[in-house]
């Protein structure tokens, strides 16, 4: 993870937006949003293994 902080931050703080309309929904949003957050999250940290432990 040393050396990538800085992309999951960003990875993070685009998901604002996001974050406000579920609020705005009153929570309903949050069926939505968890998947395609929780999805990202794994997209970024299997790109980080493929590249830190190439097969």
């Amino acid at each position: 993870m040393k050396g990538y902080r800085f992309q999951l931050l960003k990875l993070s703080v685009s998901f604002i937006g996001v974050d406000i309309l579920v609020l705005l929904s009153f929570g309903l949003g949050y069926y939505w949003a968890a998947p395609y957050m929780e999805g990202s999250a794994y997209c970024f940290y299997s790109q980080i293994h493929a590249q830190t432990f190439p097969a």
